[in-house]
Formats: structure tokens, sequence, C-alpha cells
């Protein structure tokens, strides 16, 4: 009986294996830029905890019918993969107003797991003008800039930086990154992969387990 609660207890106690993770960020222009999220994992209950967005410099996000962007923008929208599906709960900047003018965009989720369809959503993307919109004609730099975000294509929002941070019960968080290169057109694409490793507490855990076996063995002996 002994024998068999030792059995057990270590089986409780056994660390995770390290799990491998791998996945993509898409990136497609146009009119409305469409960005899609999904990976994979070797266990299934890693699962992805926030994606932050950078821009490269010179390009923000257009959220609202104003400067910089006066007849083309898109709010954050979300078009797949939400709900509980993905467990979004938070985009920071949280309101339209504060995305406007925006060069990175953070989204949080509660239980994104591998194997769910790919998160997609839909912001606009601006090109600026290395001096701003200044002087008389800044009323045509605003327009030739929102002509430039209706366009946006793949080699303008090339380096993009994602950063992408996953855990998961009995894991220890870690951050993965991928940078956005042209595909082509309007098409750019960054991918990303790397381990994720158990928490310290469960080889703690491992580590007393064995050391009670052995007292018990020993005190068996005498």
């Amino acid at each position: 009986m002994r024998n068999t609660l030792l059995t057990l207890a270590l089986a409780v106690c056994a660390p995770l294996p390290a799990a491998t993770i791998n996945g993509s960020v898409n990136f497609t222009g146009g009119v409305f830029s469409s960005w899609s999220i999904g990976f994979t994992s070797s266990m299934p209950n890693v699962q992805l905890q926030g994606v932050t967005i950078t821009l490269p410099p010179s390009y923000l996000f257009d959220t609202t019918s104003a400067a910089p962007g006066s007849l083309v923008w898109q709010d954050f929208s979300p078009t797949g993969g939400t709900g509980v599906l993905t467990g979004l709960t938070s985009v920071s900047p949280g309101t339209a107003s504060g995305r406007n003018g925006a060069t990175s965009l953070a989204l949080t989720f509660s239980n994104f797991f591998p194997g769910t369809s790919p998160f997609t959503f839909n912001i606009d993307v601006d090109g600026t003008p290395p001096g701003g919109c200044t002087g008389i004609l800044a009323f045509l730099c605003v327009v030739a800039q929102t002509l430039d975000a209706s366009l946006t294509n793949g080699s303008e929002i090339a380096g993009t930086l994602i950063s992408l941070q996953f855990g998961g019960q009995g894991y220890d968080p870690v951050v993965l990154s991928a940078t956005l290169a042209n595909m082509g057109g309007d098409n750019a694409s960054g991918s990303f992969n790397g381990t994720i490793v158990p928490e310290p507490a469960t080889f703690a855990m491992l580590g007393s387990a064995m050391a009670g076996l052995w007292l018990l063995r020993r005190r068996k002996a005498g």
C-alpha cells in the first residue's frame, strides 16, 4: 500500500516536459489592414497570454476619422477567434481615440490555446511624413498620408516587431518575438518559435517526493 501511494505521489509531482511553440503573425494591407495570429504547441495546456505589435518608424495606427487620417480609417475590429476561443480581455490603448496615432498595440488573452482558430482583426495603419503635417499645405499632406494608409503594403509594414507572451499552468512565462518581412504585394508575415519550460516549483515538488521515498526506505531498512 505504501509503495502504491508513493508511486501515485511521484506521478502527481513529476515535472511537466518542456513544450515547443511554433506560430506566425500575418498582415494583409489594402483599404483596411487585416492581421492574423496563430500558433501550435507540443503540449495542449500552453496558452498565448499577450501580444504587443510595435510598428516601424513613421507608421502609426489610424482609428478615427480625424488626423492623422481623415478619409480611410478602421478602429480595432476583431473578425475571428474571439470570445470563448481566445478570451480577448483587453486592448491597450483601450479607446479608439487613444489608439489613434499610437505606434504600438497590446492585446491580452485569457484562454488562447493551441488549436484555436487564428485570431484575426482589422486595424488601419498610416504612414507619416518625417516632419509631420505642417504649414499651408498641411491638409494636402494629411490627405496624401491617408491615401498612403489605404495602400499600406508588405514592404512598408516590414520591420514591425511582434512580442508574444506564452504561459500555462505549471510553466514559466516566456516571451517570443517575430518581425514582419515583406511577402510581396500587400502581404507581410513573421514566424516565431521557442521552448517554454516548467516552473521551478514543479521540480521542488518532485525533489520533496523523492526525499520522502528515501526516508521511508531508510526507516523500513532500519
